[in-house]
């Protein structure tokens, strides 16, 4: 991980929990937070074999809902998942995201959207799920209705007008399963 975080000071204790105790999420932040895969992004890129890797949730719901927000989350960089996510994506061309679990609030469907039909990294956002995590929010088939019903009613002008649903459901999906070894066209 990205040695920065090592130089803070208390780093090793506050990662073991020994500092106080609330570290847990922040410990776990420290492993989860997509700064946390730069260093190992930049690396498989210079040595010309880039890597292609899928961040969860793209940064989380919250953090879509926050990204205006002065409110630092949890984890080293102390800035917005979403944001840091997106900018990961305008910098490595391998990576992907999906947005699975939060889909269940559907305030954030009009930022999914926009970023879907974003012109640098639309393909490379994934409908996901999180079943049986989500059941904790809402009934996974209703919030997969509700999704799809939506996202199939929005088209995405820099992706020839397909709709959002096809996009994040097949079309980025297929996209990041193909390789040398599979190409799900065939």
């Amino acid at each position: 991980f990205n040695g920065d975080y090592v130089k803070e000071r208390g780093f090793w204790r506050w990662l073991l929990g020994t500092k106080n105790s609330n570290n847990n999420l922040d410990s776990c932040s420290y492993f989860m937070e997509p700064n946390s895969f730069v260093s190992m992004m930049d690396h498989f890129k210079a040595k010309g074999t880039p890597l292609k890797l899928c961040l969860a949730h793209f940064g989380g719901g919250n953090q879509m809902k926050d990204r205006n927000s002065n409110d630092a989350p949890f984890g080293a960089a102390r800035r917005n998942w979403f944001l840091q996510v997106k900018d990961m994506l305008l910098k490595y061309d391998t990576l992907y995201t999906d947005i699975s679990y939060a889909l269940h609030d559907q305030d954030i469907f009009p930022t999914i959207f926009d970023e879907l039909n974003h012109p640098s990294y639309g393909d490379r956002i994934m409908f996901g799920t999180d079943f049986f995590l989500t059941e904790r929010e809402q009934e996974e088939n209703k919030t997969y209705s509700n999704f799809k019903t939506a996202a199939k009613a929005r088209t995405l002008p820099n992706f020839d007008h397909i709709n959002a649903w096809d996009q994040a459901a097949s079309k980025s999906v297929a996209k990041f399963l193909k390789s040398d070894f599979y190409d799900p066209a065939s």
